[in-house]
């Protein structure tokens, strides 16, 4: 499966009401009903990949959850046909019961996997099994890639996971070093906080490299 167990939504730190996190919850305790399929997108480090694990891991208990970021598809894909094992790797994708799929604007130039993910997704879609993307950019911008996988893409709901602003970082860093034992003053935090970007990821590793 290749799920970080931490990636759940208990630690997902969002604002509750958020459209984001409840499509995402509606998704794992719903999976290939209304939102199938299910894609997000945004900056790099804003927690796309921990919110679709989060999903998988809720639904890995009704079955087979198969995650694979782009790039690792793109590579099983030409080792299969050099293997000549197509057969393989065609059952592996298409007998889950769900499939994540991260970092999809890796598709760009690369037709023949576009092509096999694209059977793929049309044999999971008819047998409603939920499929699950993420891209750092919106789906129209990933550029050279087919307008049958785009339509596909867009056959399901979009989901923009917009940067945080400087009160969602702090709420976010400040439940981390919580859970994590950690206090740190006031002044600190917002210095991290205000030169970090929107890498969230960026921000938790120099918080937590930091001597206090």
């Amino acid at each position: 499966m290749n799920l970080n167990k931490d990636y759940t939504f208990d630690t997902f730190y969002i604002k509750e009401n958020s459209i984001i996190l409840q499509a995402a919850q509606y998704v794992a305790k719903n999976p290939g009903k209304k939102y199938n399929p299910i894609v997000f997108y945004g900056e790099t480090g804003i927690g796309k990949t921990h919110l679709i694990q989060a999903i998988g891991n809720e639904l890995k208990d009704k079955g087979i959850v198969l995650y694979k970021t782009c790039e690792e598809f793109t590579r099983e894909f030409v080792e299969a046909i050099e293997k000549n094992s197509r057969k393989d790797f065609t059952n592996k994708y298409r007998n889950v019961n769900a499939l994540i799929i991260d970092d999809i604007q890796f598709l760009h130039n690369k037709p023949g996997t576009t092509d096999e993910l694209m059977y793929t997704f049309d044999i999971l879609y008819n047998k409603n099994v939920q499929m699950i993307f993420t891209s750092d950019r919106p789906i129209s911008k990933i550029k050279n890639i087919s307008n049958r996988m785009i339509s596909r893409l867009h056959s399901g709901i979009i989901i923009n996971i917009p940067p945080y602003d400087l009160e969602e970082k702090y709420f976010i860093l400040k439940n981390i070093l919580k859970k994590k034992g950690i206090s740190i003053k006031e002044d600190i935090m917002e210095e991290i906080i205000n030169n970090t970007g929107s890498d969230i990821r960026i921000m938790i590793s120099k918080a937590l490299s930091m001597e206090f």
